[in-house]
């Protein structure tokens, strides 16, 4: 290498050790501050994490309580459903704690389709008269019901006469009795309006 050839990689690199040492030094990773979660809070204290809505918490169980309501028969209605329906059947004056458990239950239960015929089974029930009255109050004291009809629109299965899930709510019976409800509210406004009107 020549002296001119030595004298120029001097010269550049002192000029490069020069412009590397005129930088700032980088800060330490011990001078960074990270906002950063820790994995688990300090002992004693609680972690609250913000909520996107502002919304108060809501007990579930309560609520389901709450609306237990819309799933039963009003006492005056379950009264005469249960007397009559044992009435019927022929029970001694009208004894409705022979009933199958279906029909005592404190929340309606959504029945099996052709549950009337196991009703006839069971009771022995074989004159058609006595049939068409049994079906009759099934059918005016039960299954018209809005509460039944809520019960088929928002339950998931149908029970047989001892209370035991036998098969799925279809869609098609869900849609139906979502209907019926409409049509039933659409009833009590109505004979609401007409009752304001008199008053």
């Amino acid at each position: 290498m020549s002296k001119d050839q030595k004298q120029t990689l001097t010269a550049f690199a002192d000029a490069l050790l020069k412009a590397v040492h005129s930088k700032e030094e980088p800060p330490s990773s011990s001078n960074i501050l990270i906002a950063k979660e820790p994995s688990q809070p300090p002992a004693g204290q609680r972690t609250v994490r913000p909520s996107k809505t502002l919304e108060p918490e809501v007990d579930k169980s309560t609520a389901k309580k709450d609306r237990a309501h819309l799933y039963r028969l009003p006492d005056r209605r379950k009264a005469w459903f249960l007397e009559n329906l044992a009435l019927a059947l022929g029970l001694d004056a009208g004894d409705s704690s022979q009933l199958p458990k279906i029909f005592l239950s404190d929340q309606i239960l959504p029945m099996k389709l052709g549950i009337h015929l196991d009703l006839f089974a069971h009771f022995g029930i074989q004159d058609d008269e006595q049939g068409k009255k049994i079906r009759s109050v099934l059918y005016q004291g039960l299954c018209r019901q809005l509460s039944y009809q809520r019960t088929i629109r928002d339950g998931t299965h149908r029970h047989d006469l001892d209370g035991n899930t036998v098969e799925e709510i279809s869609d098609e019976y869900k849609k139906d009795a979502d209907n019926q409800v409409k049509r039933i509210h659409q009833m009590i406004k109505k004979a609401n309006r007409e009752k304001g009107d008199k008053d």
